[in-house]
């Protein structure tokens, strides 16, 4: 199988000026190019870049994945976005997190994963960066505990994380679609949830749920002043650095409860216990469902009984495997539903003339040999 690497970026909050794209140019002259994005797939070679330094001087999202299983995805957030506790999820493997005055970075990696992906299927998660990334924006921090979470499923310990009562019963698109592309633990999601209804938590805050004429009554009037000033001094301020600016604040507040490994050990075997439980009681249940079917059938053959000896002796007639099978599966059904009907002595004499007929026909006899035994054992007990 040939190679097969696919990169795609885009700069939401500033376009890309004539100057930057022509630097990007000089990367790869086969890229889709534009004042917002950069897109190309190579076969055999690879980007004559380095990607994460592309992310942090031009682009706000990126999408990387490779044919044999390497999947990578960059968040770029507003500086002081997220609250220095979350950084803590770079592991310097599965996420790692950069820090300074212009931005913060994020990258979030997959490797060697079997589930086959095109373009396609990178296009269709493509669509949940941008949200994905409004979401760490407006305060919704459930992406980062998702990467905690995957971080112990591949048998990591993941650094302590401020224990806050975000909803994970109901997760965004986005989320959902990080959780199946990384094959989340259902386990570790539903342990989460129990534990965060059952032990003390901070309350979730953020922005996302308000208008824009709410959130701008909320602001005090240092907040109002130190936008304006932004504004001024910058030339230009999007949503994303306003609302990064106002979350410099609760950067600083203190977090009383924790999130640990440790904590979640036990949540994570109670769900395993109840998952266990549920699906035996829907095995049982399923089972009984059949026995139930089955009699049915059982009950139906035996009211036809005349009927079914006939078409035993025409299967057997049609000295083909078909026939044959379907002579073994009908007398197998004809002697469960004599036994069913407590009258098994019964099923003995068609049974035996119907065996001294076609004794001559090695493989339905070979095919009938467990019935015989069985008979056989029936015959021996009633003697």
């Amino acid at each position: 199988m040939s190679e097969y690497q696919y990169y795609r970026f885009v700069s939401l909050d500033n376009p890309l000026s004539s100057a930057q794209q022509n630097k990007l140019r000089e990367i790869s002259s086969r890229a889709s190019i534009s004042a917002n994005a950069f897109q190309v797939y190579y076969n055999y070679s690879d980007l004559k870049a380095d990607p994460d330094k592309l992310m942090k001087d031009y682009f706000d999202i990126g999408f990387y994945y490779a044919n044999w299983g390497d999947v990578t995805i960059w968040l770029k957030l507003p500086p002081s976005t997220l609250p220095k506790e979350f950084l803590v999820i770079d592991d310097g493997y599965t996420a790692v997190a950069w820090n300074s005055k212009k931005y913060q970075l994020l990258r979030l990696s997959l490797e060697g994963d079997d589930n086959y992906r095109d373009d396609e299927d990178a296009e269709a998660f493509f669509i949940y960066l941008h949200t994905l990334r409004d979401e760490l924006i407006n305060g919704d921090y459930r992406l980062l505990y998702l990467c905690w979470l995957n971080q112990l499923d591949q048998e990591g310990q993941p650094s302590e994380l401020p224990r806050i009562r975000f909803d994970f019963n109901q997760l965004t698109a986005g989320q959902q679609a990080f959780a199946d592309l990384f094959s989340l633990s259902e386990v570790s999601v539903n342990a989460l949830i129990k534990l965060l209804n059952e032990t003390g938590s901070h309350q979730p805050s953020g922005s996302g749920a308000l208008s824009a004429q709410q959130q701008l009554e909320q602001l005090s009037t240092e907040d109002k002043d130190r936008l304006l000033y932004a504004l001024f001094e910058q030339g230009q301020l999007s949503r994303h650095q306003a609302l990064a600016m106002l979350n410099q604040t609760q950067a600083q507040k203190e977090w009383r409860y924790w999130l640990s490994a440790d904590d979640l050990a036990p949540y994570c075997q109670q769900i395993k216990d109840e998952m266990r439980q549920q699906y035996l009681a829907a095995e049982a249940k399923r089972k009984e469902e059949e026995r139930i079917r089955r009699e049915w059938h059982l009950t139906a053959v035996y009211e036809a009984r005349d009927r079914y000896w006939q078409t035993i002796v025409a299967g057997a007639e049609k000295r083909n495997a078909s026939g044959y099978s379907e002579a073994e599966r009908i007398l197998q059904d004809l002697y469960d539903a004599y036994q069913l009907k407590g009258v098994l002595a019964d099923f003995v004499p068609p049974f035996q003339d119907f065996i001294s007929a076609y004794s001559r026909r090695s493989a339905l006899m070979k095919r009938l040999e467990p019935l015989k035994q069985a008979v056989a054992q029936v015959v021996s007990a009633g003697e």
